[in-house]
């Protein structure tokens, strides 16, 4: 069975887990370690792939081919908008380009699949997005969601269900998991993991010239951290967000400041019809449900995100009386967020066993105080604006960190690559499944 927080008490159990997407000498303020070593290390992982592999090739996952396949290296961004491009050709789904490049010129794209069963038409048949590649070292997340949808396309047309290791789904189940409609956007930050990938510098954040931006602390969620969270969660090195341009977590100069969060922007305001989202990263083996000011309470509405009469206070773990304050969450929305975020943890520990870090399925505040996070932003969208509908931000932590690699432990070796894209299958299709179950809006 998967370990899940409980329900309606939640403690600070997660104190292990705390460097997951933040190194130590990040969340410490310490210098960066030698690029020497990093480099060196970097060079003893799976390579990251050179050419095109997918110019004359359509992708398919590890879920639709023998058990022994492996993949040999990491796809770079030109071959991951050639898997999208070669799987429209062959399976006639739409791709859709992003209406802002980035700094550096990149077009940032995504694509929809299925939906056959939804009510209505046109981009109003699409109600989970996923999205990968925001943090630019976590190598695999991008090539798991790219396997993945591949699998579904290939198990449709071959009638055949998918295999992810121990955990196996059926043709009716694949059917049902496309019958939710997918929009996915696989390279959310495309400079920072072209940077990352020719200069192992475990490289985080975008390319932004003036100051790279940690772009999963630039949407609108509690944003002004210093006025939003307790002095106490804002004033050491914990992660949450930085306002100091040299930092990791800077968040740059205002909301929305990047072209890459105002193309996510652009998505979601595009697919109106979306209830389900879920960001991918690596290395925690969690699965992580909002909200991450705070733990989660259902007894008084009034004490919410929005209430500028808790500012300064929300992120402490364990409250005085001065410094009371829990995230309120409609009990309904909390049940189905815990509800479908279990199922996934434990389809993933059902396809590869044995690892030394289980997935866990908890409330995101359990990993640290969040600001201007994707996921948040998502649950928070229909409070910030009325007119929107309700939607789940989730955020899976694939996999475990290379012990090996110390210095950058998101470069991980072949074995656990392939193990990730095995493990992740599952977690996704798991998640549709899931939400369908929970409920879909508008259906």
């Amino acid at each position: 069975m998967v370990a899940v927080t409980p329900f309606l008490l939640q403690i600070p159990l997660l104190v292990g887990a705390v460097s997951a997407c933040l190194l130590p000498w990040e969340r410490e303020g310490g210098p960066r370690p030698d690029m020497h070593l990093m480099s060196r290390q970097a060079s003893e992982t799976i390579p990251i792939g050179t050419g095109n592999r997918w110019k004359n090739k359509v992708p398919r996952g590890l879920g639709t081919q023998p058990g022994d396949t492996t993949v040999t290296s990491v796809m770079n961004p030109a071959e991951l908008r050639s898997a999208i491009d070669s799987l429209a050709k062959e399976f006639k789904i739409e791709v859709f380009n992003a209406p802002e490049e980035t700094a550096e010129g990149a077009t940032m794209f995504g694509a929809k699949v299925g939906g056959g069963k939804a009510k209505g038409k046109g981009d109003t048949l699409y109600s989970a997005f996923f999205t990968a590649g925001i943090h630019a070292r976590e190598r695999g997340g991008p090539d798991n969601l790219v396997y993945f949808i591949a699998d579904l396309l290939w198990a449709k047309r071959e009638k055949t269900g998918v295999t992810y290791g121990g955990r196996r789904y059926t043709n009716k189940e694949v059917n049902q998991a496309l019958d939710v409609g997918i929009v996915f956007m696989p390279l959310l930050n495309p400079d920072g993991v072209a940077y990352d990938q020719e200069t192992d510098k475990c490289w985080r954040r975008n390319r932004n010239p003036t100051a790279p931006v940690d772009l999963n602390r630039n949407f609108d969620f509690l944003w002004d951290y210093k006025k939003s969270f307790s002095p106490e969660v804002t004033g050491g090195n914990t992660g949450i967000a930085s306002d100091d341009p040299a930092s990791d977590v800077y968040h740059g100069t205002k909301v929305f400041s990047e072209p890459e969060t105002r193309n996510v922007k652009w998505a979601l305001n595009k697919f109106k019809s979306i209830s389900w989202t879920l960001d991918i990263h690596s290395f925690a083996g969690l699965v992580l449900y909002s909200w991450g000011d705070d733990f989660n309470q259902i007894t008084d509405p009034n004490m919410n995100i929005l209430n500028e009469e808790y500012d300064g206070v929300r992120g402490v773990l364990v409250d005085t009386n001065e410094t009371e304050y829990r995230s309120y969450q409609e009990l309904d929305v909390w049940k189905q967020d815990s509800f479908v975020s279990v199922r996934v943890a434990d389809a993933m520990n059902s396809a590869i066993t044995g690892l030394r870090t289980p997935m866990t399925a908890t409330q995101s505040i359990n990993l640290y105080a969040t600001s201007g996070a994707l996921s948040d932003y998502v649950s928070a969208r229909n409070l910030l604006d009325s007119k929107l509908g309700a939607a789940h931000g989730l955020t899976l932590e694939f996999g475990q960190d290379n012990n090996e690699a110390v210095v950058c432990p998101f470069y991980v070796k072949e074995a656990e690559f392939n193990n990730n894209i095995r493990q992740v299958g599952a977690g996704l299709m798991e998640f549709l499944l899931a939400a369908a179950e929970a409920g879909l809006r508008g259906r």
